[in-house]
């Protein structure tokens, strides 16, 4: 039952004119007015707290491959961090570090235990495979080696996580995989991850499902990231055109995964492929 204003106020109207006439029933009237009002704001605060969703208390989130144009969206980034004190974790396709990534890894706390830097070498056997463009909405520019080393770098990123935990004794409730090149409208809102369920957000699936941002607790995020342990058998067994978020629906069905979709309002910045020569953006 939902009282409004106007009910309210002629209920303490009445107990006035009541208690003008009669002292004890004014006293009642006094006594259980103010136990209802303690119920309504026990009940209100108590319906508040449980329709609000948990957010979780740690988080990483995880970048894979590249870095370049993160100084268009560098705010949206520093919101993010702030908003859950989230802990960054990267592993790049670069021969060595360079000022550009030393820049972005003090910026945003990112010690040498959170970061990798290596060049990514593509199996031969991939380039067996049906690639993109052979996927409605694909184009034949696309690199068979650029996606391998997205695949690769999110798996590289994810294991920095255990030994992270170890070291500084804790446990990540929740892992996001982001890109360092989305400009947001709004700072992503992250609830605690349910089991077995993988959070992606609405839109972007380009024939698939979205590839640019999801989060899970650890299990689910370690599922998530072993797309590249499982390119042979999605493409070599179940033949599955290798194109990323093709790849990604049917790895996370063969894992058996949940998945729950979210608004979430963003793009990626238009100036993210513009030259980066501080970051020397050909691996």
């Amino acid at each position: 039952m939902i009282l409004h204003r106007t009910d309210i106020r002629l209920y303490l109207l009445y107990v006035v004119i009541m208690g003008g006439r009669n002292k004890p029933l004014y006293d009642i009237i006094l006594v259980s007015t103010a136990v209802m009002l303690l119920t309504l704001i026990y009940v209100y605060y108590r319906e508040k707290e449980y329709f609000q969703e948990e957010s979780p208390k740690n988080i990483a989130i995880l970048f894979s491959g590249r870095i370049s144009g993160y100084t268009y969206v560098e705010q949206k980034l520093e919101e993010l961090q702030n908003k859950y004190n989230a802990t960054f974790f990267i592993s790049l396709n670069k021969n060595e570090r360079s000022h550009y990534i030393d820049t972005f890894c003090k910026k945003f706390k990112i010690g040498d235990d959170q970061a990798i830097v290596q060049k990514t070498i593509s199996p031969e056997w991939i380039r067996s495979f049906d690639v993109v463009y052979n996927v409605p909405g694909g184009k034949e520019g696309d690199s068979v080696d650029t996606m391998y080393s997205m695949v690769k770098n999110i798996d590289s990123a994810f294991k920095l996580i255990g030994p992270y935990q170890e070291k500084h004794n804790l446990n990540f409730d929740c892992i996001v995989f982001y890109r360092a090149d989305i400009d947001s409208h709004e700072t992503m809102t992250i609830t605690m991850p349910q089991e077995n369920v993988i959070y992606i957000p609405e839109g972007a699936d380009h024939h698939g499902i979205n590839y640019q941002v999801a989060y899970g607790n650890y299990d689910t995020m370690k599922k998530y990231s072993e797309v590249v342990n499982n390119l042979q058998k999605l493409c070599g067994e179940q033949h599955i055109t290798y194109h990323p978020e093709s790849l990604l629906k049917y790895h996370l069905e063969n894992e058996g995964l949940t998945i729950a979709r979210f608004p979430f309002n963003y793009s990626l910045h238009p100036m993210r492929q513009e030259p980066c020569p501080e970051y020397d953006d050909t691996p």
